[in-house]
């Protein structure tokens, strides 16, 4: 019987096995494993072919089965199929998302594996890791970023080790306008009369869109462009 041993794809396909035996000699040929399937051959007397089929390894891992053809035992080894790397996409946050400090930005992703089971999904803010989990549902709890702009992805790792990047998404940490009452002076006294409320403000990452004037905690008017004033 010849080969006594073969190799194949991971993929299904075909192979054949020779037997060289005595005209009045009758063999057989039986498989030993669920996924070789003899397609002919299976019994003859003297010289002939045994053909069999293999199904597509559905896994990554390789396998090996046999054939008994005419008393010999024919090893057949299967190839893994090539992994498949996981899905991964970024739910949360969302590009365009502004978050104002004090800030809790809550980072979830939606990951899946066809051939296997996620391991791990990490969280990157501009490449840096900034959280991970094993666990589904993919979220964490990114505390307290500081102002900024900022992209942010998931990669998704799967038990073989392969790894897939969602698309990011672009957010920014609002960074909170500074503001100085300028008039008037702590301390200061003032007639009775009409009292001009005026402050210098501006934002590092943005526009000051309006200043509001309260005097002991309640508002008294808003100022909506610069100079920043009004009278009280």
């Amino acid at each position: 019987v010849t080969p006594t041993t073969l190799s194949l794809p991971a993929s299904s396909g075909n192979g054949a096995v020779t037997v060289t035996f005595s005209s009045s000699c009758a063999w057989q040929a039986t498989s030993g494993a669920s996924w070789i399937a003899i397609s002919s051959g299976a019994s003859g007397t003297g010289d002939g072919t045994v053909a069999f089929v293999v199904a597509a390894n559905p896994t990554s891992a390789s396998r090996v089965g046999t054939l008994t053809v005419a008393g010999q035992t024919v090893t057949v080894t299967q190839a893994g199929a090539p992994n498949v790397p996981p899905s991964v996409l970024l739910v949360s946050p969302s590009t365009g998302t502004v978050a104002i400090p004090p800030a809790t930005v809550k980072l979830i992703a939606v990951a899946s594996d066809s051939d296997g089971t996620v391991a791990n999904v990490a969280f990157y803010a501009n490449g840096r890791l900034v959280g991970s989990t094993a666990v589904a549902p993919y979220g964490v709890s990114w505390a307290n970023p500081a102002p900024g702009a900022y992209m942010v992805t998931a990669i998704a790792t799967d038990n073989a080790g392969a790894a897939t990047t969602s698309a990011p998404a672009s957010i920014t940490v609002d960074a909170p306008p500074a503001v100085l009452v300028t008039s008037p002076t702590s301390g200061s006294t003032v007639a009775p009369g009409a009292i001009t409320l005026s402050a210098a403000a501006n934002d590092s990452d943005g526009t000051v869109t309006g200043v509001a004037f309260y005097v002991n905690g309640a508002l008294v008017g808003t100022a909506s462009a610069a100079p920043y004033t009004l009278s009280w």
